[in-house]
């Protein structure tokens, strides 16, 4: 029997031989068999291997030919690695930029959809089945993308399956879901390339695929819905390193960052609840906040002034002031220890520019702490939920 390398792409993965390198496709269409040598369905079998307790064979006949695909169960090494999960995998690359695979179906509503009457709008694209634990996790953020967008003329949705309709209308009366649906659509699933599920496509208005993604993951809703935006304002595919779409879904928070004339980055956050403006400052060791301003956000300090030295103000009164909370947009830190410090050297310089007042500088402390990432291109801020 040959070891294999398991490629997770949610529940369809691909089975590559060490030793050979070569690459076997497992999808509907495969034939699986329990260690007693009796067919399983496709359904039955990722279900099983959803669970976390079988593993998945490649099955040769003596000549090296593939035969089937054998359901055992898992030992307790290979169970720790299907309970890691988050496997990495490149499919659907190749479909980015480049013009959308032709299409024609009809969706639950009776509305014909094909590659050349959607000309001039977005097409959203989610391929399912019903029995995938995945694609049923995200359904609740496949419905808030939906609820925000179903209205727009310049959008279409469809939720693609290979299976029938008796199979999945249970699955959308349990679980809600909202896309108009297309069942026995093995031809469009294949044509797209999918071999993992769920998938998640993109195309803009001139047909060209733009954003594709396959497998389960968290915030899968805002890189869906970052595509679209991205889509309909007519920016092109970037068939390379996606740093936003990334970053959301490995569950950053992404926080829009405004260029001053004197060149710091500044954000808006709010401070126990109270809104504020603040700028970065990737070399201060802590995150300090005009002491004046102290009665303002509800802030108590604590202890002693220390010492602290910042740019062009000389040594300066430093004090601890503990369990605050600090938002900056999806980020919310709890039981924050602040610094409260004179800024006057700062807004006595940024006066001098016309720039306003800032209540605080964001240092290195929070940042590191959120393993922030710094956009400058697109001037954004990003910070670990």
């Amino acid at each position: 029997m040959k070891k294999v390398a398991f490629i997770l792409l949610a529940l369809l993965l691909n089975l590559n031989t060490i030793y050979a390198q070569e690459e076997l496709v497992i999808d509907q269409n495969t034939e699986f068999r329990d260690e007693a040598g009796n067919k399983v369905s496709f359904s039955d079998a990722m279900e099983k291997y959803d669970s976390g307790d079988w593993m998945l064979d490649p099955i040769d006949d003596d000549n090296g030919k593939f035969l089937y695909v054998e359901l055992r169960k898992a030992t307790e090494e290979e169970k720790a690695m299907l309970a890691e999960g988050g496997f990495d995998d490149d499919s659907g690359n190749e479909f980015i930029g480049k013009a959308s695979p032709k299409f024609s179906f009809t969706d639950s509503n009776g509305k014909a959809i094909s590659s050349e009457n959607t000309i001039g709008k977005v097409v959203v694209l989610n391929f399912w089945f019903a029995t995938c634990k995945p694609c049923i996790d995200e359904v609740p953020e496949l419905n808030e993308v939906y609820s925000k967008y179903k209205d727009n003329p310049e959008v279409v949705f469809a939720a693609i399956t290979f299976e029938k309709k008796d199979k999945i209308d249970p699955f959308i009366k349990k679980y809600g879901f909202q896309y108009p649906t297309v069942a026995e659509a093995e031809k469009v699933c294949n044509d797209f390339g999918v071999e993992g599920y769920p998938t998640n496509i993109v195309i803009d208005k001139s047909g060209t695929v733009f954003d594709y993604t396959s497998g389960g993951f968290a915030a899968i809703g805002k890189q869906i819905e970052s595509s679209i935006k991205k889509a309909l304002t007519g920016q092109k595919a970037n068939s390379g390193f996606d740093l936003e779409g990334q970053l959301l879904t490995n569950g950053y928070a992404k926080i829009p960052l405004k260029k001053l004339i004197s060149g710091h980055l500044s954000f808006e956050g709010k401070i126990n609840g109270i809104d504020g403006r603040f700028i970065l400052d990737t070399g201060a060791g802590a995150t300090v906040i005009e002491a004046k301003n102290q009665k303002k956000f509800n802030m108590k300090s604590e202890g002693a002034g220390e010492s602290a030295s910042g740019a062009g103000g000389g040594d300066l009164e430093l004090r601890t002031s503990s369990s605050n909370s600090f938002e900056i947009a999806d980020t919310a830190l709890e039981d924050q220890t602040l610094y409260l410090m004179d800024l006057d050297h700062v807004n006595v310089a940024f006066a001098d520019y016309g720039i306003e007042a800032v209540d605080g500088v964001l240092g290195a402390d929070i940042l590191e702490g959120k393993s922030a990432v710094i956009d400058y291109e697109s001037m954004a801020l990003y910070l670990k939920k």
